[in-house]
């Protein structure tokens, strides 16, 4: 059941207006592999792409804009396959 909530935060956040069309870093795409391909946690996700302070900033990625549109295009490729 937590899957499907955070599912649907994500896409929340997807679904927001731009406020800038940002690139992803090296690091944030990581993190949304990390977090799309092998189903981890954010903070688990944020460890394993090298952030300090995963906890913080698993919580902190997962609300970016750009990071949300990056997830949920990813989990419908994956789910289109």
């Amino acid at each position: 059941m937590v899957g499907n909530k955070r599912k649907a935060n994500v896409k929340a956040v997807a679904n927001k207006p731009d406020s800038l069309d940002a690139k992803l870093t090296e690091k944030e795409m990581k993190f949304v592999e990390h977090y799309v391909k092998e189903n981890l946690s954010q903070t688990e996700s944020a460890r394993r792409a090298g952030y300090n302070h995963s906890r913080q900033e698993g919580y902190r990625l997962i609300r970016r804009k750009h990071i949300a549109d990056k997830i949920v295009e990813m989990q419908d490729d994956l789910r289109h396959r």
